[in-house]
């Protein structure tokens, strides 16, 4: 039985980034290979319209809330306050579909409710199927809701011995250009090790500069390859799976790259692009899932290599924090276990318990 249209708003570009759009763009894919009408519209830039195009299999309207006319449920992602496109859905019967926002809104009392979904490594996880958050939206919580790509889920975990490099990867755009400072860093923490982190020494530097990363004339990446870098520009999911299970240690932007590398077991540090994301990526640290290095805009403060070189030391924490976040993520089918939710509760089809799921087995490691 084929699902009810659904429409998904993404917002993303140059001064956004690209994961809002990335990550709805996979559950757009989801949501047509399950036979669901769907729609892409996308508040952003060139850029974010190709990516969505990319990630999706489809093209993307440009976002226009005042002419469109939006199916009866609208999945929505993106940082904006959503308050008053919540109120002009309600007025319509739409059921919204929140992704990773936690804000409390004013929705009519008579108001369809919708459902919120939290699908973050530092997000609790919920296991009442009948949860509701203080608005009254169905919730759902936790990293077993993470929206990794097929290109990821295929692979095969690594061995300690094909772990070669360090990654930086600071997202589809890097506002602040932290990538650049944190690959020289990484150079130079690697230079300077001795004994006995002459293994760690022979790490190469891997640095991904996203497809809205600004470099008129390659003058950043240029400059990185001159250092030894290797860099690598707009890579697609199968690409950036690759560099990520081969990294011995990422330095990652606070967003959805945190669980790509979860699901390969490599540990991370983060870097939070917006000062908004501090307090969640330093729960993370507190549940012991990764380490905070600072935030994109103050890196300047940090002693960025001897930080560098402290987390590539602590192999015990390496592997404690990287099993400890790849197990969070359960089965890795996140999306799916979404729209089986909203299946579920559209009354499409039966629930069925997924693996990781309450009353399910666990699923084979």
């Amino acid at each position: 039985m084929s699902g009810p249209p659904i429409d998904f708003v993404a917002s993303g570009g140059r001064a956004l980034g690209l994961g809002h759009v990335v990550r709805s763009a996979r559950l757009a894919r989801e949501a047509t290979a399950r036979g669901w009408t769907v729609r892409g519209f996308v508040d952003g830039d060139a850029v974010a319209l190709r990516v969505w195009r990319e990630t999706s299999g489809f093209d993307a309207l440009p976002f226009d809330p005042a002419r469109a006319c939006f199916a009866p449920l609208v999945a929505l992602d993106g940082p904006a306050d959503k308050g008053p496109f919540l109120v002009r859905l309600a007025t319509r019967g739409c059921r919204p579909l929140l992704i990773d926002d936690e804000r409390p809104y004013a929705i009519p009392a008579q108001a369809p409710r919708g459902w919120r979904v939290l699908p973050g490594l530092h997000h609790p996880r919920c296991e009442t199927s009948g949860a509701t958050d203080a608005q009254g939206f169905a919730l759902l919580s936790g990293p077993h809701y993470a929206i990794l790509a097929e290109a990821h889920r295929r692979l095969p975990p690594p061995g300690d011995a094909d772990r070669n490099a360090v990654l930086v990867t600071l997202g589809g755009s890097d506002p602040h250009r932290a990538g650049p400072v944190l690959a020289r860093a990484a150079r130079s923490a690697l230079a300077g090790a001795r004994s006995p982190e002459a293994r760690a020494a022979r790490l190469e530097v891997d640095v991904v500069l996203g497809p809205s990363f600004e470099d008129p004339g390659d003058r950043d990446a240029n400059a990185l390859r001159a250092l030894g870098c290797r860099v690598h520009r707009s890579l697609d999911a199968e690409g950036m799976a690759a560099r990520m299970r081969a990294a011995r240690l990422a330095l990652v932007g606070f967003g959805t790259s945190i669980t790509e590398l979860a699901w390969h077991e490599t540990p991370f540090l983060t870097i939070p692009h917006h000062e908004h994301d501090l307090g969640a990526a330093r729960d993370l640290e507190a549940r012991g899932f990764g380490r905070v290095l600072g935030t994109a805009r103050r890196l300047e403060r940090v002693p960025l290599a001897p930080r560098l070189l402290d987390a590539l030391r602590d192999t015990a924490w390496q592997r404690r924090s990287a099993r400890l976040a790849r197990r969070a993520l359960g089965d890795g089918h996140g999306a799916a276990r979404l729209f089986e939710r909203l299946e579920a509760d559209l009354a499409l089809r039966a629930p069925r318990p997924r693996a990781g799921s309450p009353g399910a087995s666990p699923a084979p490691r």
